[in-house]
């Protein structure tokens, strides 16, 4: 299967291969290096809040696939070879179609094949440029398309991710704006990201899961 996913229960990373069906080329997910930061998003997630992966709530479980991807992004602005190409493709303007946005290229052009059809957007898996705006996730619909967000997390976790594309974004227009050269600009924004991520998690919350809720409850409610 064309696929990669974390265990916690096995203490790894897991990745796999399939053919492309159009060019019979094996593909094999571990050769992206997106694919790899994404997953190893998940695992250090993990460790800094466990109670993520126990929350019924669909918003934790995207924000986790939105974790994986945001690492993607922001490993690849710390790639010159990655840098430059996005350089050559956008001016710097990360408005525009671009590798850094785009997440598992690989990966989405077999699954397009696969599908017979476009399913992910474009040559990609997922891409962060959006303009996804927040909404109930019991108001979405379960099945998942790739111009409208649904309660699925994969589907869900765009529009975090899309938030925080935003914000590199603007970080790398103020660095250009400065002066910096578009390379240099979008570099000083991937550090800045990885300063911004770095210092989300010392402060934030511990989201409780509605059993662990419902025991501390009933703890209370037996001690008095």
């Amino acid at each position: 299967m064309l696929n990669a996913f974390y265990s916690r229960e096995d203490g790894n990373l897991n990745f796999f291969h399939a053919p492309d069906p159009v060019n019979g080329q094996t593909v094999f997910s571990a050769d992206s290096g997106e694919v790899t930061s994404h997953e190893c998003g998940h695992a250090i997630l993990d460790a800094l809040r466990p109670s993520f992966l126990n929350a019924w709530s669909p918003d934790p479980a995207a924000f986790h696939e939105s974790f994986g991807d945001c690492m993607s992004i922001l490993m690849a602005l710390q790639d010159d070879a990655t840098v430059a190409k996005c350089v050559d493709q956008t001016g710097g303007d990360l408005s525009k179609d671009n590798c850094v946005a785009n997440n598992g290229e690989n990966m989405g052009i077999v699954i397009n094949h696969k599908a017979g059809k476009n399913v992910t957007g474009g040559d990609y898996g997922r891409t962060a440029r959006n303009d996804f705006s927040w909404s109930d996730p019991s108001d979405l619909p379960a099945k998942t398309t790739y111009d409208k967000l649904s309660s699925e997390p994969h589907s869900f976790s765009r529009l975090w991710t899309g938030s925080f594309y935003d914000v590199l974004k603007g970080i790398a227009d103020r660095e250009m704006a400065a002066g910096k050269s578009p390379k240099d600009a979008l570099r000083a924004a991937g550090d800045e990201g990885l300063r911004i991520y770095a210092n989300l998690f010392k402060t934030a919350r511990r989201a409780i899961s509605p059993i662990a809720r419902w025991r501390r409850r009933w703890s209370v409610r037996r001690a008095e």
